[in-house]
């Protein structure tokens, strides 16, 4: 009787199809909005998104569980999590973080990180996958004129990176050389200043542009460590203190 060795087009075809029962969860929590979803692989299978802003640590658990109910699987199923790396607002980030860790300690899975730039800037190219000489500039409010911004070609290479940067200045910088395209919750400032110099995709932070970069992530095993990771928040926390009263 012949044996039957695992090896060759089988053996490549069996480790795809175990890659593609990896459930992964992602978590976005940068900005004002929270967004929960799951994939199997690189398939989306659930997402689930606040409809109202800074609301992270009242519906951040309720989006996962959603999420997960929704993809017809559970926490322990998952293979690993992926959250927000930041820039953006220090709370939310923080929240979404907390939150992302939690489930990996408590079911000792890996965790994932993202550049919410990134992501942002991924999902303006898969909307405007035709516009190969166009700049990506994803950008996230902050204070003022000024928004968390990073700079990419439309191939997704990196011309500058995260910083937190004064509109009009970093904008027209660029917009001199070639069409730029700009995305996420610093957009109707950016058109509000800059007007017809820019062109708006209307594109906000999701977990759902974090689907095809994070799985890219697990399979090269790309994990963060888990004991001392924290996001980049690029500025401190902006606290004030009362006065005393006299």
């Amino acid at each position: 009787m012949n044996k039957v060795t695992n090896s060759g087009p089988l053996a490549a075809f069996t480790i795809f199809s175990r890659m593609r029962q990896a459930y992964l969860l992602f978590l976005e929590g940068s900005g004002a909005y929270c967004s929960a979803a799951v994939s199997e692989g690189d398939r989306l299978l659930s997402l689930e998104e606040s409809d109202a802003p800074f609301v992270h640590t009242e519906q951040a658990t309720l989006l996962i569980q959603a999420a997960v109910e929704r993809a017809g699987t559970s926490l322990k199923a998952l293979s690993a999590v992926v959250v927000s790396d930041g820039p953006g607002s220090y709370t939310s980030l923080r929240v979404s973080t907390s939150t992302a860790k939690g489930i990996c300690y408590a079911l000792q899975k890996p965790l994932i990180a993202l550049p919410s730039l990134y992501t942002l800037a991924y999902g303006m190219q898969q909307l405007h996958p035709h516009c190969s000489d166009c700049l990506l500039a994803p950008m996230i409010d902050a204070r003022r004129q000024d928004v968390y911004l990073a700079w990419y070609t439309h191939d997704l290479v990196l011309r500058r990176a995260p910083e937190l940067a004064t509109l009009r200045p970093a904008l027209t910088e660029f917009a001199q050389d070639r069409p730029v395209l700009i995305g996420g919750s610093g957009e109707k400032k950016a058109v509000d200043l800059l007007g017809d110099a820019v062109q708006p995709t209307g594109i906000r932070a999701s977990a759902g542009h974090m689907i095809a970069p994070g799985w890219q992530h697990f399979r090269q095993k790309r994990f963060a460590e888990l004991a001392t990771y924290a996001p980049r928040y690029i500025t401190s926390p902006n606290i004030t203190v009362p006065r005393k009263k006299l």
